[in-house]
């Protein structure tokens, strides 16, 4: 049982936001932060305001329709708590991973990254007749790092193992990195970050083994 310290301390929520902001969250500047979802995952915004407002407060919560009629709901952040997870994630205006970075990297961070940046993917079985079967042969966790160097993500890769012993290959998806991992590692990772994920009610399915 991996041990989560609680979730109303400094420690935690920088963790949640490393996760967050190596994931989908974007900083254009040193103080600022903004996440963004659209689709079905309106909700998900709300959900990241709530489990970060004891430390964070949005300056900015809005919902809005862009110019090809694409629903989504935004947050902006603006605090000078932000600066050191700036410098820390941000090299030259780009996410970078670096081993300071993942020394600080925890089963929140890993989480939020998860929620954000990852795929669970259950894969059926075939009966004698090619059709697929109501069973399922296997259950997969994807991981997308497409945005780092080919370096970058085998830092990442290897960090999950020494860190967590989490055992992700290295694979590509048009021309760029990605990480995966089989079902007995998936059934690890999902009971890593379940007390973190669980909190979320539109990330449930990520939990979901079908079991």
């Amino acid at each position: 049982m991996v041990y989560i310290r609680p979730a109303n301390t400094k420690h935690i929520k920088n963790s949640a936001l490393i996760g967050l902001i190596l994931g989908d969250g974007t900083m254009n500047r040193p103080n600022s932060l903004y996440i963004r979802h659209g689709g079905r995952q309106l909700d998900y915004v709300n959900e990241k305001v709530e489990y970060l407002k004891i430390y964070l407060k949005p300056v900015v919560l809005r919902e809005c329709i862009d110019k090809k009629g694409f629903k989504y709901r935004y947050a902006y952040y603006n605090n000078r708590k932000l600066q050191y997870l700036y410098k820390l994630i941000y090299k030259n205006g780009k996410k970078t991973i670096t081993q300071k970075l993942l020394n600080r990297f925890t089963e929140v961070s890993l989480a939020f990254f998860y929620m954000d940046d990852g795929c669970l993917s259950l894969r059926k079985c075939k009966n004698k007749s090619g059709e697929w079967s109501g069973n399922y042969k296997s259950r997969e966790i994807h991981l997308c790092v497409h945005s780092f160097s080919f370096e970058e993500a085998e830092m990442f890769r290897k960090m999950l193992k020494d860190k967590f012993g989490l055992i992700f290959r290295m694979t590509t998806d048009k021309g760029h990195p990605r990480l995966w991992c089989n079902t007995k590692n998936t059934k690890k990772m999902i009971e890593i970050v379940k007390p973190i994920v669980s909190q979320f009610k539109t990330m449930s399915y990520k939990l979901d083994l079908k079991y």
